[in-house]
């Protein structure tokens, strides 16, 4: 009996400190950067909970019947079966891997080709470890701490009754009050948006990403 509290006890212990650190919120600025760092260095680096960026990573190695996935074009991958885009993602999943977190037990990833001068609603970052990977193009992102979620008018759907890119500061007046980064994401450049951080981003080039996210067996079950 005393074995089976004692058990309970460190159990109950682990799991709160997990919840304490996996709900704890970010709202430094710091952007950490690192080039192409081992997977030690990766973990260290995502703890903090901070914007992370990794350069000079070499996608030109992921293959695909022979030839570098970044090579297909958007015209091509519309025409590929299903099959075949699951041996695609199947090729990048065994790459971005690397970056999941350990013990994932539940992730998804995708390619994503945009045109230039496209831009997005403001999102807010749900996943615990979610990246955005540039292959081809660039982009500018715009990222908000959880801070600054009162002052873009979260709607009763979760979603953000702002338009960041035609700002209507009479009609919502804490707009202003908002504060946030810009992060130019390049091509060989991968970036880690913290958990609940809100981003939008505009496409400045025509751009081939691929993003992904990951959840461990911990983040599944103590996100709130």
């Amino acid at each position: 009996m005393k074995r089976f509290l004692l058990i309970f006890i460190i159990l109950f212990v682990i799991v709160y400190f997990q919840y304490l650190n996996i709900n704890k919120e970010s709202e430094d600025f710091t952007i950490l950067q690192h080039r192409n760092p081992s997977k030690d260095i990766i973990e260290k680096m995502l703890f903090e909970k901070r914007i992370s960026i990794i350069t000079d990573l070499p996608f030109d190695t992921i293959m695909f019947n022979k030839y570098p996935v970044m090579t297909i074009t958007p015209k091509l991958y519309s025409k590929l079966s299903q099959h075949q885009h699951d041996s695609v993602l199947k090729h990048l999943k065994q790459f971005f891997e690397y970056y999941y977190l350990p013990m994932t037990i539940k992730s998804d990833i995708s390619i994503n080709y945009e045109k230039r001068m496209t831009q997005t609603r403001l999102i807010k970052q749900s996943n615990y470890r979610f990246c955005i990977a540039q292959f081809l193009g660039t982009r500018k992102l715009y990222l908000f701490p959880p801070s600054s979620e009162q002052n873009l008018y979260l709607d009763e759907n979760g979603g953000f009754s702002v338009d960041f890119w035609n700002q209507n500061t009479k009609k919502y007046p804490n707009l202003a009050k908002a504060k946030y980064i810009e992060i130019n994401l390049y091509p060989g450049m991968a970036i880690f948006i913290p958990y609940k951080w809100i981003y939008c981003y505009e496409i400045t080039d025509n751009s081939m990403s691929v993003s992904f996210y990951s959840e461990s067996i911990f983040t599944n079950l103590l996100k709130k």
